[in-house]
């Protein structure tokens, strides 16, 4: 691989990686969804990026808190508190 194309793999790299999330939540435009995915295809490095991306995405999922009733029930009469009273 010669300088010139190190260089130009590099920054196709950092270009993929800074779009990796958006690809990830499917927010990418079509046209530019389908270059990350190429490039994610041609680039073991980046592809191993998104499936740790992936990865961390599904142990998150799996810690959703357990909501504090009381602080719900405390937020709700709270709210309740700000609306006007009707006359």
């Amino acid at each position: 691989m010669t300088r010139w194309s190190r260089r130009r793999q590099a920054g196709a790299c950092r270009r993929a990686r800074s779009l990796l999330q958006s690809f990830l939540d499917g927010q990418l435009e079509a046209d530019l969804a389908l270059v990350v995915a190429r490039h994610l295809e041609a680039c073991r490095r980046c592809g191993l990026e998104l499936e740790t991306y992936r990865a961390l995405r599904g142990a998150l999922t799996g810690l959703r808190p357990v909501p504090d009733e009381a602080a719900l029930e405390r937020l709700a009469a709270f709210v309740d508190g700000l609306a006007p009273s009707p006359h």
